[in-house]
């Protein structure tokens, strides 16, 4: 019985869809505007990467935990995707099992020096400015 869940488990886990663009790779090429550390007005702060992952912080957590997640921008609609870190096999079966959580927003402004997004769910603002931050772009 415990094997036969294992290799329920397993397959679930190994069968988890990504989130892809239209040639099937996962994420998307950004726009290098997007790509960087931004912080929000309540301290939020985000590292959009390069390859369609991000990392994510609280600027007033002592600990500095990084959360991961995956985007996706299409025009300009931004979908995240919270993630797990790679190794996390259970979390992400979990998220699985769960259906992946995931946030979309309409990008309102994006320049050298201010990202805007509005929540489509709840409409509301959020203002984020360039920044430095040297936790998540060291993260993994």
């Amino acid at each position: 019985m415990v094997s036969t869940l294992m290799l329920v488990a397993w397959l679930f886990v190994t069968t988890i869809q990504e989130p892809q663009d239209s040639d099937g790779k996962v994420g998307i090429r950004p726009p290098t505007s997007i790509v960087g550390v931004w912080k929000g007005e309540h301290g939020s702060m985000l590292n959009f990467r390069p390859d369609g992952t991000a990392r994510g912080r609280s600027s007033d957590d002592p600990n500095n935990t990084v959360h991961y997640y995956k985007y996706r921008l299409n025009g300009d609609r931004l979908s995240i995707y919270y993630s797990a870190k790679p190794d996390e096999y259970l979390r992400r079966m979990r998220q699985a099992a769960l259906g992946m959580t995931v946030d979309k927003y309409d990008l309102t402004k994006l320049d050298d020096s201010a990202l805007q997004l509005i929540d489509s769910a709840s409409g509301t603002t959020f203002v984020f400015e360039r920044t430095e931050d040297s936790t998540l772009v060291a993260a993994p």
